[in-house]
């Protein structure tokens, strides 16, 4: 903290004072506290909000702290404290100026295909994983004098050869 002065039977800001005890004084001393910054670096797959958000914090200031995933991503840490946060939520206390970082990851998803009777069907683009919101379009290739009369996906018929990825599928 900082030393801002004296009030009182005497006021001053000098921080040193000579009394002379010829009578009775009454002095009180004024601080202030340090003012701290909390900034939050907003990264992809999700957010980082703070309450409450404000440009300074005094020492050991309660801050509650809240990382939200987005769709497809899922929360691991929050870097930039005095040790890795790694609770999605909670409560930090300020000591000092902080830069804090939340960590994301997006989940990988299956796309499961099952094997055509008559014919066959390939995924585009064809790959182990995908990510959420990802497009993914069904080559359906029937066999000869045959044609393609539905497309599912978890068991609901698609429009067209396309869909979106929103979670393991098949």
């Amino acid at each position: 903290s900082t030393f801002e002065g004296f009030s009182g039977t005497i006021t001053t800001e000098e921080s040193t004072l000579l009394i002379y005890v010829d009578q009775d004084y009454d002095l009180t001393a004024h601080f202030s506290g340090i003012e701290y910054s909390l900034t939050v670096e907003q990264t992809i797959g999700g957010t980082l909000t703070i309450d409450p958000d404000k440009p300074t914090y005094l020492y050991n200031e309660e801050v509650s702290y809240e990382a939200v995933p987005l769709p497809g991503y899922s929360f691991d840490k929050i870097e930039g404290y005095i040790e890795e946060l790694t609770e999605p939520s909670g409560q930090i206390a300020i000591q000092g100026d902080y830069y804090l970082v939340p960590r994301f990851s997006a989940i990988n998803y299956h796309v499961t295909v099952a094997p055509a009777e008559c014919g066959t069907v390939a995924l585009s683009p064809d790959k182990f994983f995908y990510n959420y919101g990802e497009e993914v379009t069904v080559l359906a290739i029937p066999e000869s004098g045959l044609e393609v009369y539905s497309i599912t996906v978890n068991g609901e018929p698609i429009e067209g050869t396309t869909f979106i990825v929103t979670g393991n599928m098949e």
